[in-house]
């Protein structure tokens, strides 16, 4: 029988480090946007992004470093017990999707549910089709949803908001807590998780010039 919501798909284990790398190839044209960055420095990143995802190596360690430079204040609102599966997405299960909540897209009218929210947006633009996006992120309380959307939400508002679009499915990462994330719009406020601080130097030769570093709080 085929899949008819989220919850009948195939939810197979993913690691926190796997949602990282999707983030910064998603977003690296953050670095750009909030430092003033060396040729040097975009190799570094560059390096440090595609490098495989493996356990014991220096690469996780590294892209966690870059993230918090960019996106320490996002999953500082993660609860640190979420676990994390790669779902596949189709464009089928918009009604179980709601939009970050406390970001500037809410209305207490339509509780931030993705179709609704693309009807307040209607010219908002789809920069690529979906069969050449990344994997969205998204986070909920169990397998029968809502989500909410931590990476992707211009990208799913603007397909939402073009309903004559072909369909898509599309890989998605998707954390599960029944703890509260201060993005899900069912959520009460909440002030954020203690995170260990993330160093980005390494004793390895691996660093980022000072330009880049005297400016970490950008993005916290």
């Amino acid at each position: 029988m085929s899949a008819r919501t989220l919850a009948d798909e195939q939810w197979l284990p993913a690691s926190f480090d796997d949602v990282v790398k999707c983030v910064l190839d998603s977003e690296g044209d953050r670095f750009d946007k909030y430092f003033e960055l060396s040729e040097a420095d975009r190799e570094l990143i560059a390096h440090i992004v595609s490098s495989p995802v493996a356990d014991g190596d220096l690469g996780p360690t590294l892209r966690r470093s870059l993230l918090s430079l960019i996106r320490f204040g996002l999953f500082h609102h993660v609860p640190p017990t979420t676990k994390w599966s790669s779902v596949p997405l189709r464009s089928s299960y918009l009604d179980e999707i709601r939009v970050i909540a406390r970001c500037g897209w809410d209305d207490p009218a339509d509780r931030n549910e993705l179709r609704r929210v693309a009807r307040r947006y209607p010219r908002i633009t789809l920069r690529e089709p979906p069969e050449l996006w990344k994997p969205v992120v998204l986070w909920g309380h169990s397998e029968d949803g809502p989500f909410v959307i931590l990476e992707g939400n211009h990208r799913l508002v603007a397909y939402a908001a073009n309903e004559d679009m072909a369909d898509f499915c599309i890989q998605s990462f998707i954390g599960l807590s029944p703890d509260i994330c201060n993005w899900h719009p069912l959520n009460p406020r909440h002030l954020g998780y203690p995170r260990h601080p993330l160093i980005l130097r390494q004793d390895v030769n691996l660093y980022l010039s000072s330009a880049f570093e005297l400016h970490s709080h950008m993005g916290f």
